[in-house]
């Protein structure tokens, strides 16, 4: 008895979990496990009643009998006269046994139930059906659910790349225009459309924010179109940028001074850029933060060629200070002139500061694109002709001359990618790094993931608040810790270490604990290199004069603040410490001068530059 109680409450247990696990599927994958497994339960029972209603004396009279049978029954469960029939035959009872065959006979109708209901709402019930799946995924807490908002082509390819191969991934889109060709192109790669009108898409955002923002993706804008409030050009650019850094150019070939454990580059980085577009000025900036080597500050140089010197011009006034962090030179000259074939060889024997890298950005993409488009083939038509003036001059050879060229403007479907658009691996290091400089001393030399959930609360602020009550990090300060997490690698090819080789982060710590020369001149860098950061956000320096009145003009309740930051004014973009290593100091002791309100909790601007470089030890590299 009890074994056969047991064998029903599995049988039960297995059916009702089949079911919700075949509502997590989708569509297309819905019909091709329910419509077999259909048939394959419709023949089976079918063998029972042939089994039952063969006549010995006249067998081939057996099989319209048993499909008589087999029909009766289906058309009328409260029929049990058919039933009754197959149940008593000795036949059955013989093979079976009476529970074998009533626990199969019944399991496998109430498959054949199961998939014909789900068959028919995953067909004719499609709406409601997304629904479920998207409420049944949350509750049996499947991981990987990504919540998209928008439904541009980029949009839609983003989800194709995202969903390539991996059925455990359900991606979700929202959308106030419902339409079946949107539903079938999103249900070809396994995702779910969910219909919202204005109001309930804000509340859904919400609700997505507070609970997974890190699985929330919002599209916007065409143009230049934004994902979660970047643009594609900047995302892309720092993509492409990462892949060509210039710290990996720089310290692969120059070697390390005397005597002296860091690889210093003796000379600037120098690249060009070809056109100056949405992804040229993204590159442009990517790359000035991305090329401070220099420990005194020695700024890296750029050549723009670009036939709109407007754009230039508008660069420049959204971005007043950027001379302080870069030489940059812009010649409104057509890429396939005469002109620029000279600048080009004039640039490449510069000894002061040879060219590195030629960034081709002459054209953006279109995110409307399937295949190769028009201003692609433009670009790759430039970086041709650009490679045969280098080659006809034979100032280098064609593998230096084929590693020199970069083209942001990659075929249209590789831009809409996880690794582009969704930066998982450097969010993860910037919320570490943004949580660090709240800990205390004592704290600071502890393991960082015993903080994770805490780091988590300060980056994207508390889940269980409204979300104008939230107060995470601000848009700035997630740019500039994700900007110093992308620069760490340069710190171990500084000091000739590949933080991808094994024990690479050992020799790190090594060198940076026994070897006290060498962290200065590291903390320097990362000075210079968060001065390049805040100059592309279009920040200038702040006078020392109106940084000593901000200090003085503390509000009654500054006792209270945790952490007043009278050196960062950001409704007019400046900053005190936008200055010289050497002149960090002074501010400090302006700050010990006014009072122990700003000493509490608070590190020394030099020291602050020197603990991201400690930090890179404990966040990348390998054991």
């Amino acid at each position: 008895m009890y074994l056969e109680l047991a064998v029903s409450a599995i049988t039960l247990l297995g059916i009702v979990g089949f079911i919700i696990w075949l509502c997590l599927q989708p569509q297309k994958r819905i019909l091709e496990i329910a419509v077999p497994l259909c048939v394959i339960s419709f023949m089976i029972i079918y063998v029972f009643y042939l089994v039952a209603r063969l006549a010995p004396g006249n067998p081939v009279f057996g099989i319209p009998a048993a499909l008589a049978a087999f029909v009766e029954t289906f058309g009328s469960f409260t029929n049990g006269v058919a039933y009754s029939d197959i149940a008593g035959s000795q036949r059955v009872i013989r093979l079976f046994g009476t529970f074998w065959f009533e626990t199969l006979f019944w399991a496998l109708h109430m498959l054949v139930i199961v998939t014909l209901a789900i068959s028919g709402f995953a067909v004719f019930g499609r709406r409601l059906m997304d629904r479920v799946r998207v409420r049944l995924a949350e509750a049996v807490g499947k991981r990987d659910i990504y919540y998209i908002f928008g439904d541009s082509e980029g949009a839609l390819l983003f989800g194709e790349n995202l969903a390539s191969g991996r059925h455990e991934t359900l991606i979700v889109y929202f959308s106030e225009d419902y339409s079946e060709v949107l539903r079938e192109r999103i249900a070809s790669f396994g995702g779910a459309l969910i219909e919202l009108s204005k109001d309930a898409s804000s509340n859904y955002l919400a609700r997505i924010e507070a609970k997974h923002p890190e699985r929330l993706v919002v599209f916007s804008g065409t143009n230049n179109p934004c994902v979660n409030g970047t643009p594609i050009a900047e995302l892309l650019a720092r993509k492409v940028v990462s892949d060509h850094a210039p710290f990996k150019v720089m310290c692969d070939s120059c070697g390390a001074e005397s005597g002296h454990p860091l690889k210093i580059p003796q000379k600037p980085y120098s690249a060009m850029i070809v056109g100056f577009g949405e992804i040229g000025q993204a590159c442009l900036k990517q790359l000035i933060m991305t090329s401070q080597l220099s420990p005194t500050g020695e700024t890296p140089v750029f050549h723009i060629i670009g036939r709109n010197p407007i754009s230039y011009e508008k660069f420049l006034i959204e971005h007043p200070a950027i001379h302080n962090c870069a030489r940059i030179k812009f010649y409104p000259e057509d890429a396939n002139s005469l002109k620029c074939c000279e600048l080009l060889k004039v640039l490449l024997n510069d000894a002061n500061a040879p060219l590195r890298n030629i960034y081709v950005c002459c054209t953006s993409f279109n995110e409307a694109s399937h295949s190769e488009s028009h201003g692609l083939r433009i670009n790759k038509s430039i970086r041709r002709h650009l490679i045969g003036v280098i080659e006809r001059n034979g100032l280098k050879t064609r593998d230096e001359i084929e590693r020199m060229f970069v083209m942001p403007s990659v075929e249209e479907t590789e831009i809409w990618t996880p690794q582009i658009l969704l930066h998982h691996e450097l969010d993860e290091r910037a919320i570490h790094l943004n949580g660090y400089y709240c800990l205390n001393e004592a704290d600071k030399q502890k393991d960082v993931n015993e903080f994770r959930d805490d780091f988590q609360r300060q980056w994207f602020g508390n889940m269980n608040l409204p979300a104008a009550q939230r107060e995470g990090a601000s848009s700035l300060h997630k740019r500039s810790s994700r900007a110093a997490a992308d620069f760490m690698e340069a710190y171990f090819f500084l000091l000739g270490i590949d933080p991808r080789e094994p024990g690479s982060r050992m020799r790190f710590n090594a060198l940076i604990g026994e070897l006290p020369e060498v962290l200065e001149p590291l903390g320097r860098i990362e000075h210079y290199r968060w001065c390049a950061f805040l100059y592309c956000m279009g920040y200038e320096p702040m006078d020392e004069m109106v940084f000593l009145r901000r200090v003085k003009e503390i509000p009654k309740n500054a006792e209270k603040e945790p952490s007043p930051k009278p050196q960062d004014d950001g409704i007019r973009k400046q900053h005190a410490c936008l200055t010289t290593w050497e002149a960090l100091p002074i501010l400090d002791a302006i700050y010990i001068d006014n009072g122990p309100v700003y000493t509490r909790n608070r590190t020394c601007f030099q020291v602050n530059d020197i603990e991201n470089v400690r930090l890179a030890g404990r966040l990348i590299g390998k054991e």
